[in-house]
């Protein structure tokens, strides 16, 4: 009698589930599809080139996005989303109830889970969708297709197409170009905050990089960005300490789509690890990222310049190491990379600019 080893077996459930996963999406006349990818800003916006995708090969399905609520306004302004499922983490327990009960009542015919923790597992059982797509670190019957990667298994492949991969409203862009005199002069676009304090490059650094500018003569308009309590309080001492007056301060003035208008109008953008130079790479905007404790790759950075830090331990991330990161990256040799890019002689080099 063949007997299957136990790699076999789970070959052929895997197989098995696929087969399944591709039939369900294929035979149903609409399907209702809910896409759990809540936070963070950076990670919803990787995924939307692909969930673009997802409308385009099933172009009759009802997508539903479920994201946190800070999330919500960008995400319905992308035309490929039906919905948007809005978690108000601010509700506590309550709200997270109310959610799971509006899940279970939509019927959905496929979820695709993106974040893998366990609040989505619940909001995966929760749904009795037919097809759950997704992981977890530690429960694996809770997808009916257990994997880490579920548009390889949903066979969304993304070819080589023209950027910007978010869209912009004409509303939205009449808007910030006219509030901001965006047709005025250049200028280029500065973000400085970031999830943690150690993604970030130091108040002096950025300082000193603006008062580049102010003595070697270089006449752009610099806006600087960002959101939250934190980032107000850097922007306010980088303000108040740089001489160079064409600096303008919009943190905490736009909303994530107001954000996407004016940096796909910029000239290029720096910023270190964060969830809008993740924006300004979708959109096609010439990026510059200051990184240290993070890796580009481990983070989906593709098609970006970099500078890193000079650390032994780039990339480790560990939040409480003691050695140099950041503040090693110099303002000059920021300023230089942003000459360069400027005079386009590095305009289509991407990678490592392997300059310290």
């Amino acid at each position: 009698m063949f007997r299957c080893s136990d790699r076999s077996a789970r070959i052929l459930i895997v197989m098995s589930e696929i087969s399944k996963c591709l039939t369900l999406l294929q035979l149903s006349k609409k399907k209702h599809i809910l896409i759990i990818a809540y936070s963070a800003f950076g990670d919803i916006v990787q995924q939307l080139v692909r969930v673009r995708r997802l409308k385009e090969c099933y172009p009759d399905s009802e997508i539903t996005w479920l994201a946190c609520a800070p999330y919500r306004d960008f995400l319905k302004s992308q035309p490929f989303i039906d919905q948007v499922f809005v978690w108000d983490r601010s509700l506590g327990i309550l709200g997270f109830l109310k959610l799971l009960y509006r899940i279970r009542k939509k019927h959905f015919d496929v979820i695709i889970d993106l974040k893998g923790t366990d609040r989505s597992l619940l909001m995966v059982l929760f749904s009795r969708a037919a097809l759950r797509i997704g992981w977890h670190s530690r429960i694996q019957w809770g997808h009916t297709f257990f994997v880490k990667d579920p548009w390889k298994a949903l066979k969304i492949e993304i070819t080589e197409e023209k950027k910007p991969f978010v869209f912009i409203p004409q509303v939205i862009n009449d808007k910030v170009t006219k509030q901001y005199e965006l047709n005025v002069r250049p200028f280029v676009t500065f973000l400085i905050g970031a999830s943690k304090p150690e993604k970030c490059w130091p108040i002096t650094n950025w300082i000193a990089l603006l008062n580049m500018f102010s003595e070697r003569k270089i006449y752009v308009d610099i806006l600087i960005m960002g959101h939250g309590t934190l980032e107000r309080n850097i922007v306010q001492e980088i303000c108040a300490k740089t001489e160079n007056p064409r600096v303008k301060n919009l943190v905490g003035e736009l909303s994530f789509i107001e954000m996407a208008a004016v940096m796909a109008r910029s000239m290029l953008v720096v910023g270190g690890d964060t969830g809008p130079s993740h924006l300004a790479e979708m959109l096609g905007v010439p990026l510059i990222g200051l990184f240290g404790p993070t890796d580009p790759k481990e983070a989906g950075y593709n098609d970006i310049a970099i500078l890193r830090a000079n650390c032994k331990n780039i990339g480790c991330q560990n939040w409480s190491c003691p050695l140099p990161c950041m503040e090693t990256i110099s303002p000059l040799n920021v300023f230089e990379a942003i000459s360069s890019l400027l005079r386009k002689e590095n305009i289509s080099g991407k990678g490592d600019l392997n300059v310290r």
